[in-house]
Formats: structure tokens, sequence, C-alpha cells
């Protein structure tokens, strides 16, 4: 700066200061959701880039680092994909609401984009009659048993014209190979299936919690997907590293973006360790983060994963491949934000958190219905949320330009703040074994990253108790006598039975000896180093069942903790 600007922001200091004094400022807008001091303005002395700076740490939209964004013109020509999340009793209700969704303009690049959530038995290996089934089949997602109901699920759409996100973690290889069955029987081969899955068993550790074998077998068959993909599903996305679930678990901006680019590279690791190209397999990453209340520092910490993610391979892997370092990524409102107290303040939480990921380009985007915090949505609460992006997209004027915050001083030295720390806390975690995937397992175990998340869920809690952390409706401008003017889904209680019924019908009509031959084929292959999906599909191919599959899994590799069989 030169004298004059010495002089403005000598004087500019001694006015805050007199009118800090006067009116201090809320403890909530003196550092971010995340605990980052910030200050009440920022000028160049605060990100002093310099033309090498921004060229370098910056640059351009659609060009490395893609600080910027991984299109050239951001939303502009291409816009987000509209990834509403439908999930609840059998296979026939989802269907239909994805039907509805597709209806209502549910779109992305090459035709409709279906984003499926599963029951919790689905998700921890179980068939819906397992015991620890009871009154969970159905209920916050659809209930997936056999290939039958796969079949049945898809009926919705075609798979030639559909992107489908299947939304699993330890279970996800089963259900893509239900999915990459039941297409083929429709006639769509391999290469023509588009879509992703999470099957990112390591964050569900400290997250969603859903993984359903040891750390080591989890890692092995997140491999064997990648190498399926490589050679049959190019259009596929093998892997969707979730930090979504970490934070909704507690976990800040910094450890969300840490704890989830930690684990992504881990899968890389394991990936080369197999003798599998990164220039290639990379390509087909993607990442799934939460955008939460604290609009700036959301757009911070994912114009810093991509540039984090870039760089680390590039200097881990020696990548060069652009495409493979460009770190794609689908965002999700924050659930956790969603309040039962007057649940119409969640379409504004939603709206400006669903901003704060289309200025910071996504590539994908949910927003959670108004009722998130008390039931599974109605149509009509769907709708808004649907309407919602569309009005993002079509009507208010923010596709028009890339990265529009780029360059902001504040913007910028948030981005730089945010890697600083995520990086010290990835180093903190590597340091506990030779490995990455060594120095997870080793925290795991310990439980190291759950501490560091429930810490910060804590710290968050007393925050929002002492009112220091706003909710309105909930500890600020409650209104004692507000009702609930919405209406709430019910489920239909009858529909665990009639899951019950279909899974009866579909043991009784399969060739058992045929079924049962397959599930011993795939134990005989847990025990070599060969590709587990091959005998998997033909395990589901010929009739076995979610829960028959997984516990042939677990009975070679033994149960994650938490889950039984």
């Amino acid at each position: 700066m030169n004298s004059r600007q010495d002089d403005d922001l000598a004087r500019w200091r001694r006015s805050s200061e007199r009118v800090e004094q006067r009116s201090p400022a809320p403890p909530w807008n003196r550092r971010t959701d995340g605990g980052i001091e910030v200050a009440p303005v920022y000028t160049p002395r605060d990100w002093p880039g310099s033309a090498e700076t921004v060229a370098e740490r910056v640059g351009l939209p659609g060009s490395p680092p893609y600080t910027r964004g991984v299109f050239p013109t951001g939303h502009r020509n291409i816009a987000w994909q509209t990834q509403q999340i439908v999930g609840w009793g059998t296979a026939e209700e989802t269907a239909e609401r994805l039907a509805y969704l597709i209806s209502q303009g549910q779109q992305g690049h090459r035709g409709a984009v279906l984003n499926v959530v599963h029951d919790q038995p689905t998700l921890a290996g179980l068939d819906s009659d397992h015991p620890l089934a009871a009154g969970q089949v159905g209920k916050g997602g659809v209930a997936i048993d056999s290939l039958g109901d796969m079949q049945t699920l898809t009926e919705a759409f075609d798979p030639q014209d559909t992107f489908l996100s299947i939304v699993a973690m330890g279970t996800a290889p089963v259900l893509l190979a239900m999915y990459q069955e039941t297409s083929a029987r429709r006639g769509t081969a391999g290469e023509e299936l588009a879509g992703v899955m999470l099957n990112d068993p390591l964050t569900s550790f400290w997250g969603a919690r859903t993984h359903i074998l040891p750390v080591r077998p989890s890692v092995r068959l997140v491999t064997d997907v990648i190498e399926l993909c490589q050679r049959e599903l190019p259009r596929w996305n093998p892997i969707g590293v979730s930090g979504y679930h970490a934070r909704e678990a507690g976990a800040t901006p910094v450890q969300e973006l840490a704890f989830t680019l930690a684990a992504g590279l881990a899968y890389v690791e394991a990936g080369v360790a197999r003798g599998l190209d990164p220039n290639d397999f990379a390509r087909r990453f993607s990442f799934f983060f939460e955008v939460n209340n604290d609009f700036f520092e959301e757009i911070a910490k994912l114009r810093a994963a991509r540039r984090m993610w870039a760089e680390e391979l590039s200097r881990r892997f020696d990548v060069r491949d652009p495409t493979a370092l460009a770190l794609r990524f689908h965002v999700q409102t924050a659930g956790s934000s969603c309040t039962a107290q007057e649940p119409e303040n969640n379409i504004v939480r939603t709206a400006v958190q669903a901003l704060a990921g289309v200025l910071a380009s996504t590539n994908g985007l949910h927003t959670n219905a108004m009722d998130e915090a008390l039931a599974i949505p109605t149509e009509t609460s769907a709708r808004i949320a649907l309407r919602t992006q569309q009005l993002l997209r079509e009507e208010l004027g923010v596709t028009r330009v890339a990265d529009p915050l780029g360059g902001s001083w504040f913007v910028e030295a948030l981005t730089d703040e945010v890697e600083e720390r995520a990086r010290a806390l990835i180093g903190e975690l590597e340091s506990q074994g030779e490995t990455l995937l060594d120095a997870i397992e080793r925290a795991v175990a310990d439980d190291w990253v759950n501490q560091q998340i429930r810490d910060e869920a804590w710290r968050s809690q007393q925050l929002i108790e002492s009112g220091e952390r706003p909710v309105v409706g909930v500890n600020r401008h409650v209104d004692p006598d507000a009702e609930l003017r919405i209406e709430l889904f019910e489920a239909d209680e009858r529909l665990e039975n009639k899951q019950l019924r279909r899974l009866e019908h579909w043991r009784a009509d399969r060739d058992t000896a045929a079924s049962n031959a397959a599930l011993d084929s795939l134990r005989r292959t847990c025990e070599t180093d060969d590709n587990l999906m091959l005998p998997l599909r033909d395990a589901v191919a010929a009739g076995a069942t979610m829960g028959e599959v997984c516990d042939r899994l677990r009975d070679a590799f033994g149960d994650a903790q938490g889950v039984s069989r």
C-alpha cells in the first residue's frame, strides 16, 4: 500500500474501534462456525496476491489447480446435476417418486439424474427378515434384498439415459452388481451405464457407520470396484468419497476437508499398489461434501478442496492428466441445520446453503426438504426443494459468471486459512502410520478421528445451548405459540410386511442350489487375490440376497464393529 492507503487504513481502524466500543460485535460475528477468527474487513494486506501467486494458487476456471472450478465457464454453459435423494418403503414406492421427480425436471448432463438412498438393513448388509431389521425395513430409505427388488426399482427409468447415484457405503458393491446385472438383462451394456456410488467405507468408520467389513478388506473391495470400472464400466464413478456424514456427526469444515481428502488419497494409494495408473482411474473419482450455514467458510472449503486434491495427486503420485487432477464433487445442504421447530425456516437455510454450493462451482447438488428434521419429504416439500435449485439455475442470475467470488480478499484469505489448517490435520493423521492407509487403520482402531469429531460436536452444541451461536426459532426469536402448519409424510407400516412377503417369494422361486453354489464360489474367491466383483455379480444373478452375500464376506473377513450377522 502507498502512504495514502496507509493513512486511510489507520483512520478506518480508529473508527472501527470506536464502533466496537459502543456496540461490540456479537460472538457469532467474530469467527466462523469452524472457529476461524475473522476481521471486520479485508484489504490487499490480508491477501497480497501477486500476479505469480494468483496464477499458481488461484488460476482460471477449468485449469489446474482448479481453485475456481473444473469447467472453464462455470455454470454459464453447463449446469450442475440436480440430485434429490429419494428412497423409502419397497422398490415400488421409490420407483413412483423417481418417476415424479423426472416429470418435474430433475435432470443432468445426459438425462435423468436419480439419487437413491437405502434403508438401514440394506446399508448394514442384512436381509429384511433379519431380527435386527425389525421395525427398520423401508424406513429412511428403500429396501433392496434381491435382484428382483433392483429390477422393480429401475423400471422407473432407462439406464441408457440416466445417471444413477447409489447412496451406500459397505454394501455399494453388491448394489452395483445388482444394477449392472439388471441393466444387462434390459439390453444396456456396461459401457453405457453412467452413475456414481459412495462406496467409501473409510469415512464410514467416523461418519455414516454403515461399513460391513474391517478396514483392509473394505479397501480391497473398493479397489476391486475401481478395477472393474476400468475394465467394464468406463462411465461409472466407482467411488464418491464422503465428508457429508462426518459433518453431520459434528465435524468442522476443516475436519471434513482433511479427513475426506485423506480417505480419497488412501484409495488412490491402494489403487497404485494394485498396479493401476492413477492418471486413468482417478479421472472417475468423485467427492461428496456438506454445505452448512457459514456461507463464506463453506465456499472457501470447497475451493480449497479442489486445489489440495490437484496438488496432492501431483506430489504424491506424479499424476499429470488434467482430468484426473480435477476434483469433482456433489454437495448436499445440511440436514443437521434443519430444525423441527418452525420448519418453514428450513426453506431459507437450504436456499442460502445451495447458493454457496453453486458459487463454489459444485458439480451436483441436493437440496434438503423443509421437513427434513421431521419425516420423509412429501411431494410438496420435495417439489419446493427441487424448485430451489431450478430458481438458482434459471431465474436469479447467479450462473452467468464462473467463480464470481474469485479474487475477493476475504474469500482468498479464508480459502488459504482453511487449506493450511486442513493440511496440518492431514499431517497429524498421517504421522500415525508408514502409509496413509496404515495411519487411517491405526486412527480407526484408536478412535482418534471419532474423538476429534466428538470434541467439536460438543463445542458446537455448547455454543447453541448458551445462545452464542443463534438458531432462529430455537434459541432466538422463538414463538412459543408457533404451530406446525405443514403436512407431514406418513409411512405405511404395512410396507414392511409387503417387503417380507417379496423376500419370501423370491427365495421360494429361485434355484437354491445354483444360488448356494455361487455363494460358495464367492467365499472361495475371498481366499485369493482375485477380483471379488465377478463372483459377487454371479451370486446376485443366481438369486442370492443382500444378506447372504454380505454374510459370506463377513465370514471370510470378519464383522465390522457394531454389525452382527
